[in-house]
């Protein structure tokens, strides 16, 4: 320690014993907030041993915390919800879906965090079959006559996808508008030459999340978008656990996934989660009928 550092450590010393005090009772009050106890405990572990390291982490990655562009653009959200959920109430052998009552608590609490309603007359079949699901895509790409929407974590142009690829190609030569949002980082190795196998035939990508440090709109790397969605129509939907890639694409792990292919009412707001998301990115607000088509009773399921 320095002589001069020695000099004022008297005087300093009670002052960060003071300061470290003072962080850790505050962080008592502020971190449990609206945190679940797991991750609460956690952080304040790590704050009252170490105050300072633990106060700088947490202004980090303790809050996630949107860019106030997209803020301003979530609140536009809510003027496209209403009509869309309005139109559906005017139907209520889809509005008021009968729902078991062992599933009821989890309806309820799907409804809330999504707030979306549960939806009657749905079809769903199950895809457990890696390239088999991706082919089905790709057949449905092929028979698409307005649009496809395409929202993943990964998606890139290997052997697996160029079925999928090659129908997009095919789609937009019909006239089928083609919009695709992909993760900025879960795509991060595969976005340029997806853009580059795409973008001559006029399909549009954009990236989901990005993370530029310097950027208006740019996001913390570990906020991330990890659905997938493809919505074809408005009509058509599949969503589940898989990426579109190759399953081998990390080496020694081969993934097996489950895909579900879904018909009827439900499609309509997983159509509505991807225009949230593209005017997130894109600041495009998409509406219209060939959207968001009336719907038509294709099963027996809530969904």
């Amino acid at each position: 320690m320095s002589a001069q550092l020695m000099e004022f450590w008297p005087i300093l010393s009670p002052l960060l014993l003071w300061l470290e005090w003072g962080i850790r009772l505050t962080m008592l009050i502020w971190v449990p907030v609206r945190r679940s106890p797991e991750s609460a405990r956690s952080w304040l572990l790590l704050i009252f041993f170490e105050p300072l390291a633990g106060l700088l982490l947490y202004g980090c990655f303790g809050r996630a915390e949107l860019p106030r562009i997209r803020r301003q653009r979530i609140r536009q959200l809510n003027q496209r919800l209403t009509p869309l959920t309005d139109r559906l109430r005017k139907r209520p052998e889809i509005h008021q879906a009968a729902v078991d009552a062992a599933a009821l608590p989890a309806a309820r609490l799907a409804s809330r965090v999504g707030s979306l309603p549960i939806l009657d007359g749905n079809g769903i079949q199950l895809i457990a079959d890696y390239q088999a699901s991706l082919d089905r895509l790709a057949a449905d790409i092929d028979a698409a006559v307005c649009h496809v929407h395409l929202l993943y974590y990964i998606f890139a142009s290997d052997p697996a996808t160029e079925p999928i690829l090659s129908a997009l190609r095919r789609a937009r030569a019909r006239g089928v508008q083609c919009r695709i949002l992909v993760d900025a980082y879960g795509s991060r190795g595969h976005l340029s030459q997806l853009a580059a196998a795409l973008h001559s035939s006029g399909v549009q990508v954009r990236e989901v999340l990005p993370t530029g440090l310097f950027s208006r709109a740019g996001i913390r790397r570990d906020l991330r978008n990890h659905r997938k969605v493809a919505v074809i129509d408005g009509r058509a939907c599949y969503t589940g656990s898989q990426n579109l890639i190759r399953p081998d694409f990390r080496p020694g792990l081969r993934y097996e996934e489950l895909v579900v292919r879904v018909t009827g009412p439900v499609v309509l707001e997983l159509q509505y989660v991807f225009c949230c998301d593209w005017l997130l990115e894109t600041d495009e607000m998409l509406d219209g009928p060939e959207l968001f088509p009336d719907p038509e009773i294709a099963g027996s399921i809530a969904a």
